[in-house]
C-alpha cells in the first residue's frame, strides 16, 4: 500500500510540475486572460473528475481504507475549497508576475505552516522538524533575494519587504513585490487546504469530493473574477476568436490542472499526510528545471540549488511526527464538534 500511495504521489507531483510550467508558457504566450485560465482550467478539470466518478470513481474509492462520515466529510470539503478559492487565485497571479523558476520554491513553506501550527498548539517539533524549517526559511530568504546587494541581506525581516508599498519602484520591482505578495499568501491558505485534502480522503468519496471543490472553484471565479484584463495585463483580442484557435492548449491545461487532484485522495488515505504534503514539493525542482531550460528564466544555477535547500528543509519535516499530530489533533475536535 506504501509503495501504491508512493507511485500516485510521484505521478501527482510530476503533473503538478509540468502543469507549472505548461501555465506560465500560456501566460508567457498570452493566448488567454488570467480570468480565462482560471475559470477554464477548473471548469475542465470539474468535468474531467465528474467524467471519472461516473466511470471508475466507485472502484478507485476502494483502493484505500477509510472510515466515512459525511459530517466530517462536509466540513472539510468546506474549508479546503474555501481555501483553494484564495490558493488558486494567488497561484495564477503569481504565477503571471513572476518566473515560474522563481515563484517555484516559495511553496515549500506550506509544510513549515503545518510544524509552526502544531508549535502554537503546544506540540513542539522534533530536530529534523526545526532543521527543515531553518532550511526552507533561510532557502526562500535567499531566494527572494535576488540580485540584491549583499549588504541587503542583513536587514532584520528584510524577507517580508515583499509587503511593501510599491510606490516610487520600477516596474519590474512592482511586479516582483506583487508576485511575491500573492505567492506568500497562497503557501499559506495551503496550510489549511493541505490539512482539509487529507480529512476529505479520510472520510469519504475522494473523486466525488474533488469533483465538487473543482466545480464550485470554477463558479466562483466565472461569478466574481474581473473579465476583463487587468491593466498591466494588456490587450487581447475577443475571446471567441482566440478559443477557437486555441481551444487544445485550454484543455490541456485543464487535464494537467486535474490530474495531481484525481491522484493524491488515494495517498492521503495510505500513508501521513505531511509525507504526502512534502513528496509534492519534489514539484519545485521539476518547474525550476522546467523554468530555466524550457522557458529560458535567468539565474538558473543559483534558482536550482537554493530551490533544493527548501525541498531538503520539507522532506526533513516529512520525519517530523508534528504535522500527523496536527491533523489528528483536528480531526479528533471537528469530530467531537459535529458530533462524529
Amino acid at each position: 500500500m506504501e509503495i501504491l500511495a508512493l507511485a500516485l504521489t510521484l505521478l501527482a507531483t510530476l503533473a503538478i510540475g509540468v502543469y507549472e510550467i505548461y501555465r506560465k508558457h500560456l501566460l508567457n504566450r498570452r493566448l488567454f486572460t488570467e480570468y480565462e485560465m482560471r475559470v477554464g482550467q477548473c471548469g475542465i478539470a470539474a468535468v474531467l473528475c465528474v467524467l471519472f466518478f461516473l466511470s471508475a470513481g466507485g472502484w478507485w474509492d476502494t483502493l484505500a481504507p477509510q472510515i466515512r462520515n459525511p459530517a466530517m466529510w462536509w466540513v472539510a470539503l468546506a474549508a479546503t475549497t474555501a481555501a483553494n478559492v484564495i490558493i488558486q487565485f494567488a497561484g495564477m497571479r503569481s504565477a503571471r508576475l513572476l518566473e515560474a523558476s522563481f515563484r517555484a520554491p516559495i511553496a515549500a513553506m506550506t509544510p513549515g505552516f503545518v510544524v509552526l501550527t502544531g508549535a502554537i498548539i503546544g506540540e513542539w517539533p522534533s530536530t529534523l522538524g526545526l532543521v527543515g524549517i531553518g532550511l526552507i526559511v533561510v532557502g526562500v530568504y535567499a531566494h527572494a533575494r535576488e540580485k540584491a546587494p549583499l549588504h541587503e541581506y542583513l536587514v532584520p525581516l528584510f524577507f517580508w519587504l515583499a509587503f511593501q508599498n510599491t510606490r516610487g519602484k520600477s516596474e519590474e520591482e512592482q511586479r516582483k513585490i506583487r508576485g511575491l505578495r500573492w505567492a506568500y499568501i497562497g503557501a499559506l491558505c495551503a496550510t489549511v487546504g493541505l490539512m482539509g485534502d487529507g480529512l476529505v480522503a479520510r472520510h469519504g468519496d475522494m473523486i466525488l469530493a474533488v469533483a465538487i471543490e473543482l466545480g464550485v472553484l470554477a463558479f466562483v471565479y466565472a461569478m466574481l473574477t474581473q473579465k476583463n484584463p487587468t491593466k498591466d495585463e494588456g490587450e487581447f483580442a475577443p475571446f471567441l476568436g482566440r478559443f477557437r484557435k486555441e481551444w487544445k492548449q485550454m484543455m490541456w491545461l485543464g487535464i494537467l490542472f486535474a490530474v495531481p487532484f484525481m491522484l493524491l485522495g488515494v495517498g492521503f488515505r495510505l500513508a501521513p499526510i505531511a509525507y504526502i504534503g512534502s513528496l509534492k514539493r519534489l514539484a519545485i525542482v521539476i518547474t525550476v528545471v522546467g523554468g530555466v531550460w524550457l522557458l529560458r528564466e535567468s539565474s538558473g544555477v543559483r534558482r536550482f540549488l537554493l530551490a533544493c535547500v527548501v525541498v531538503a528543509g520539507s522532506m526533513l519535516i516529512a520525519f517530523d511526527p508534528t504535522p500527523a499530530v496536527v491533523l489528528d489533533s483536528l480531526d479528533a475536535y471537528l469530530k467531537h464538534i459535529v458530533g462524529g
